[in-house]
């Protein structure tokens, strides 16, 4: 309701005037379970990719020693619950998201900076070749919500600097994909 006789401003009713003081601590209730609600969802999405963070997070401390990146960094992988071939070549830096959709096959070589999605499957063929600073995206953000769609680099493919492969991408056997 307006305040003065010039209506100079707004004025709020006063909660008792409204609604009453039970109805007010009644939306109070609900905004902080829906606050709770929201905590949880955040705290189980955490811990699930908690693993992947710590272990990838370990692999990028890590110095780019031929023997690290051949046997050390495969290795946290695997912690992370990724399915790792050996041996698999993994410089970093690298960007995942979530390893527990990720297949890397044996003699597969990951250079610097490769960052992979992996909310669906990520497969990369034994012997491919991922070039410097490559994308692997497999979420789709539409109108409708996300789409999610697993991505494959077949055995002895090659995917130069800086390519994006999107969601559905099949890279054959043995094929090329030209830097981006």
């Amino acid at each position: 309701r307006r305040s003065g006789a010039g209506g100079t401003g707004w004025k709020r009713k006063p909660v008792s005037e409204s609604t009453g003081p039970e109805q007010a601590g009644r939306r109070q209730v609900g905004r902080v379970h829906g606050a709770c609600r929201l905590l949880a969802r955040c705290l189980t999405q955490d811990l699930h990719l908690f693993r992947t963070r710590l272990m990838v997070g370990l692999m990028n401390l890590l110095p780019d020693f031929e023997v690290v990146s051949k046997f050390v960094r495969p290795l946290l992988l695997r912690g992370a619950v990724a399915q790792v071939g050996f041996p698999a070549t993994i410089h970093s830096p690298l960007y995942l998201y979530d390893a527990s959709a990720l297949t890397v096959g044996r003699y597969a070589f990951l250079n610097v900076g490769c960052r992979i999605e992996g909310r669906r499957a990520v497969t990369i063929g034994e012997g491919a070749l991922i070039g410097p600073f490559c994308c692997i995206e497999n979420v789709n953000h539409r109108l409708e919500g996300s789409e999610e769609l697993p991505v494959t680099v077949g055995p002895r493919a090659w995917v130069g600097a800086r390519c994006v492969l999107l969601p559905g991408a099949e890279v054959g056997e043995g094929a090329v994909v030209g830097a981006g």
